[in-house]
């Protein structure tokens, strides 16, 4: 059973942490903080997407994956054709998030119906959703 000293040495040993993790991100943003300084930058030091940005433009988007070269990009498609993109543990600490960002220029998302196969139960339909840019000849997936 814990002790109430062992308790409260955790719990300062977490704070620490924290502060320290709260910091590098403060620093980080300080580093690059006048080519973010146009955008809508939240920072939330302490939550699991430590910085957050919300309905930019796809020229914006593509400005934030310039200046935190995270590599792979999550993307979630949402009901009203816009795109929340994410990414994690950049430079190691750094996860952020994207809400609501423009799909590419001559470009929407889309809704498909796709037959998803299967080996152990009978084949179904299932919604997908993908950008999908004029004069696009990428077929459906199937």
């Amino acid at each position: 059973m814990s002790t109430l000293k062992e308790n409260i040495d955790n719990a300062r040993e977490q704070e620490e942490k924290e502060h320290k993790q709260a910091l590098e991100v403060i620093n980080w943003v300080s580093a690059h903080a006048d080519e973010l300084a146009e955008l809508s930058l939240q920072i939330y030091s302490r939550s699991f997407y430590k910085l957050q940005f919300s309905q930019l433009t796809h020229e914006q988007i593509i400005t934030v994956m310039g200046i935190v070269k995270a590599g792979k990009w999550e993307k979630d498609y949402n009901s009203d054709g816009t795109i929340d993109y994410s990414a994690c543990k950049v430079d190691g600490f750094l996860n952020i998030k994207i809400y609501s960002g423009s799909p590419p220029p001559n470009c929407k998302v889309a809704e498909e119906e796709v037959i998803e196969p299967s080996h152990y139960v009978p084949e179904r339909t299932v919604l997908r959703k993908r950008v999908v840019c004029d004069g696009d000849t990428t077929p459906k997936e199937q």
